[in-house]
């Protein structure tokens, strides 16, 4: 009788051990399957400037915010002082039933670094023309050549920003450019017409990638700290839906593009050099744009 009590609760045990093994495995499943959507629906990215906090407009178009991501790590009187006015940003996005919502943000200067020339409407920084727009026309006042500013805007071409944020900044041991390298040679890397002095060996560039130089400053001398290669790192955002805005540009291979953007735009037929234009589509392999 015992023999066979024990045998009746093995086999329960080992019926029992069996749905819940089928449980679990269907929970990972749906788990796996929720993960998997969401990544879908985040798979939604922007570049642009910020018109508006509150509500966000980022570049012409309104989003909320999700509380949950974005102020996890910065609560949200943090954000709205993290954020202004005019900065350039990189964020992701959901899409649900075309309700836009923030899921993570960063922001995305285009240049920090001293002033070597100082006019109303323009200022001269590592070689580029910075155009001052009236919005911002204000700050010029304050900046002195050999003071440091903080510049968010577009490259109008190669050499030439368009500012839509402008901030005087105290001195900083580590400067900053983001831009389209025009010449890598021996020991030499060049954004425009700046020359950056490489310390040592980085990432595989060549001219024409875009890139962020984080450098310091030695009297005249501008050293090199940290490439990091944009447009690498573009590349893995293949099946991303994509808003960008920018100036329309022909590349060296006779291809449209935005400047201080890799993105090659397929359908380009419309589109007319040197104008301001905003792209809305998704990023195919190659990082090409299928508007």
């Amino acid at each position: 009788m015992s023999k066979l009590l024990k045998l009746n609760f093995l086999k329960t045990l080992f019926l029992v051990s069996f749905i819940l093994i089928i449980i679990t495995s269907c929970s990972k499943l749906e788990s796996k399957k929720e993960f998997i959507f969401k990544d879908r629906l985040d798979a939604n990215i922007i570049f642009g400037a910020i018109e508006s906090l509150n509500p966000l407009i980022i570049s012409g178009v309104e989003f909320r915010i999700n509380r949950d991501k974005v102020f996890k790590k910065n609560n949200e009187l943090n954000f709205y002082k993290n954020f202004k006015k005019g900065y350039n940003v990189v964020a992701n996005y959901s899409n649900q039933n075309g309700s836009l919502e923030i899921t993570s943000i960063k922001s995305d200067f285009i240049l920090i670094a001293p002033v070597s020339f100082v006019s109303t409407n323009e200022l001269i920084v590592l070689n580029q023309r910075v155009v001052i727009t009236e919005n911002i026309s204000k700050e010029v006042s304050k900046i002195l050549p050999g003071h440091w500013v903080k510049i968010s805007g577009l490259y109008e071409k190669e050499g030439r920003i368009i500012a839509s944020y402008l901030e005087l900044i105290p001195s900083q041991p580590f400067g900053y450019i983001k831009g389209k390298v025009s010449q890598i040679e021996k020991g030499i890397i060049s954004i425009g017409k700046q020359k950056f002095k490489i310390r040592s060996p980085f990432i595989s560039t060549t001219s024409g990638d875009i890139v962020n130089v984080v450098f310091t400053k030695d009297d005249n001398l501008y050293r090199v700290f940290k490439v990091e290669n944009l447009s690498n790192q573009y590349l893995h955002l293949a099946n991303h839906n994509i808003i960008i805005e920018g100036f329309v540009f022909e590349g060296d291979d006779q291809k449209m593009r935005l400047s201080g953007y890799p993105f090659v735009i397929y359908n380009s037929n419309d589109l007319t050099l040197g104008e301001k234009v905003q792209i809305k589509g998704k990023i195919l392999p190659g990082s090409i744009i299928e508007n």
